[in-house]
């Protein structure tokens, strides 16, 4: 099992649905599971899906990843709050997590 003081939601860099391509073709590796998980604790945020010209939107998922809200973005809603909706392949994601651990976003 995986000690779970190495993984805390304060220290969360990255929420984001992905591809199974990197599992199915073994890049990606299923270490473990924590030993003390309660899915409680690890609630799904609201996701900000901005797709210009269109007006940002607030996105809400269930336990399933299945939409459940969508409504339009308080005017001057501060984007960094909130992680960005969308879907990535298991490449992409790898890209964007390599530039948030290295600090380039």
């Amino acid at each position: 099992m995986i000690d779970s003081d190495l993984i805390e939601k304060n220290k969360t860099i990255l929420i984001s649905k992905f591809g199974i391509q990197g599992i199915r073709n073994g890049t990606w590796h299923i270490m473990n599971r924590l030993a003390d998980f309660n899915r409680t604790d690890w609630p799904i945020p609201v996701f900000l899906r901005h797709t210009e010209p269109f007006p940002p939107r607030l996105i809400q998922y269930d336990d399933n990843l299945d939409e459940i809200e969508d409504r339009e973005a308080p005017p001057h809603i501060d984007a960094n709050s909130y992680y960005k909706d969308g879907l990535g392949g298991s490449g992409a994601i790898e890209i964007r997590m390599t530039g948030l651990i290295d600090g380039n976003n």
